[in-house]
């Protein structure tokens, strides 16, 4: 029992010790412009071809299809009509921009997040699996924030873009297992006889 304990204790010693590493704060930077630049594409796509009515308004303004209230924080506001649903894009493209230059911290991330998260939640037909990765990315940048270098913040407190700002590892470390964990089963799952020659091949 004395032996069990110990080696519980030792790696738990090694699991704080690996959550409490630190790095340089560029890498992580670098991540969240890369989700904010591909947030931005989804956000002003949509609406640079004028289908933002079309898609997330509800059938009575002038969407295609009939859709449920729109949802943040598990708190209905309403239904899709334009002003509300106007409201919520220009919140998430604000956030959003706001993300990717580096200005506002966790509250620029958590607008982005809300407001995307109620716009591709609202008409499930319109989104991909895109969008849950982006929304996963969205907390781990809301969690670890990556502004503190490369960003609007860091040249207006410390005078310069690039700072020697340390950041958590482990935001780091759980974004490379989420993309190793949906790649991995993604292409699993192109082994079934919808994806390989001899079978149906109706995934592709």
């Amino acid at each position: 029992m004395r032996t069990f304990l110990q080696r519980l204790a030792q790696g738990w010693r090694a699991w704080v010790k690996l959550l409490s590493r630190t790095e340089p704060a560029v890498g992580w930077a670098l991540f969240r412009i890369g989700i904010g630049l591909c947030l931005l594409y989804s956000l002003v796509s949509v609406a640079a071809v004028g289908l933002l009515d079309f898609f997330w308004l509800d059938l009575e303004y002038g969407g295609y299809r009939e859709l449920g209230p729109v949802k943040v924080l598990m708190l209905d506001l309403g239904p899709a009509s334009p002003a509300l649903v106007h409201g919520v894009y220009t919140v998430a493209l604000l956030g959003t921009l706001a993300m990717t230059i580096g200005i506002g911290g966790r509250f620029a991330t958590f607008a982005a997040m809300q407001g995307f998260l109620a716009l591709s939640t609202l008409n499930t037909q319109c989104i991909g699996s895109d969008e849950g990765m982006l929304s996963n990315a969205l907390w781990l940048l809301f969690l670890c924030d990556g502004s503190s270098t490369l960003s609007l913040r860091s040249k207006l407190r410390c005078g310069r873009w690039v700072t020697d700002t340390q950041v958590n590892a482990w935001a780091r470390y759980l974004a490379v297992f989420q993309l190793l964990v949906v790649y991995t089963f993604a292409g699993l799952n192109k082994t079934n006889s919808s994806w390989v020659p001899g079978g149906d091949m109706d995934g592709i």
